[in-house]
């Protein structure tokens, strides 16, 4: 009986061990000493009109934003495109290459790296089921100008249910 109840212990403690935490989180805490939270938002209701020269971009003036971006506006509550104050922040725009698969690009959290002089942005790639159609995913946060900084990427893929 005492052997059962051991084992059976022994079990439940070895399973209460396993990880199961992202590598997003794995980051967080791997680099929590050296790197700090950057506070971010997302903007909505813009539209990709040009492609962005890479994947992955920062964007510092209104001018180069709208060479890019055009705004998305539609009825009803919160139907206006956020608004953007480049004299206080930056865009870091997140883009894919055109796709037929259901795809999103979330951003999970940003950190700054002081020692580096650089922000390290994690995100979700969220993939879904083949369109009929194709879309461009593309995402913009906006960061406080006093994080500018050289932007490094870490993706995590995620399946969508």
């Amino acid at each position: 009986m005492k052997k059962n109840i051991l084992f059976v212990l022994a079990i439940g403690f070895l399973c209460s061990c396993q990880d199961k935490s992202t590598p997003i989180e794995n980051a967080k805490v791997i680099h929590k000493s050296i790197e700090e939270a950057v506070d971010f938002r997302t903007a909505q209701r813009y539209f990709l009109k040009a492609d962005l020269p890479t994947s992955n971009f920062k964007i510092k003036t209104e001018s180069e934003f709208t060479s890019y971006f055009q705004p998305a506006a539609v009825m009803g509550k919160d139907g206006m495109p956020t608004p953007i104050d480049f004299s206080k922040e930056m865009v870091i725009a997140l883009s894919l290459p055109e796709t037929a698969v259901a795809t999103e690009i979330e951003v999970k959290a940003i950190t700054q790296n002081k020692e580096k002089n650089s922000l390290v942005v994690y995100y979700d790639l969220i993939v879904g089921d083949k369109m009929s159609y194709t879309i461009k995913p593309v995402t913009i946060v906006l960061v406080d100008l006093v994080h500018d900084a050289e932007v490094t990427y870490v993706q995590h893929e995620v399946k969508k249910d």
